[in-house]
């Protein structure tokens, strides 16, 4: 490892330099997966300064945990089994006191934060509305099948990772993935009559 940049190394390698003490490799692992994290809240939920606390409590369950990592297991199944974590606890609090959680879609500020700075503002624009889109969908989906989708799809692990992480059978994920497509083609294009 020491004569490799750190931008080199694998996710599984920055967590055990970042074990060691390595403060650089946590910075890297931060960078890889800020964006992604933030994406899986922000899908979920229309509350951005709950998105926002999700967000930052993952990366300090991360810190704290960063000792239990084994070195065999995949680092991204690793960090969105405690985003799904929080997220479920989350769901918990919410049940229980409904009124103590504001309700409201103040979710500008997350569309501005998953627009890529770069584009064009009509590029922007189509973007944030793409997104809108999506979300609007997910959140019509049952919740189980999102789940899928939104690691599957848009955090890219496999559904034996998936199955891992929720203590499900490998073909359980696929079924629910396989639904969940479906359900979304139909809300996004309703006109699309693919279950003749």
């Amino acid at each position: 490892m020491e004569g490799l940049k750190l931008n080199e190394l694998t996710d599984e390698e920055l967590m055990e330099a970042y074990q060691s003490g390595s403060v650089e490799a946590f910075d890297v692992l931060f960078a890889r997966y800020r964006d992604r994290i933030y994406r899986y809240f922000f899908l979920k939920l229309s509350n951005s300064s709950i998105v926002h606390e999700l967000f930052q409590e993952t990366f300090l369950k991360l810190h704290k945990n960063r000792k239990s990592f084994e070195k065999d297991r995949k680092f991204s199944a690793w960090i969105f089994t405690i985003a799904s974590n929080l997220f479920k606890d989350e769901l918990r609090r919410r049940s229980r006191r409904p009124a103590d959680v504001p309700n409201s879609c103040d979710s500008q500020l997350g569309l501005d934060q998953l627009s890529d700075q770069k584009n064009t503002p009509e590029a922007s624009a189509i973007q944030k509305s793409d997104i809108q889109n999506l979300k609007l969908a997910l959140n019509k989906i049952p919740d189980d099948q999102r789940e899928v989708i939104l690691l599957h799809k848009y955090e890219d692990l496999s559904f034996q990772e998936i199955a891992a992480m929720l203590g499900e059978k490998v073909e359980s994920v696929k079924s629910k993935a396989f639904r969940g497509y479906k359900n979304l083609r139909k809300i996004l294009d309703p006109k699309n009559k693919e279950d003749r």
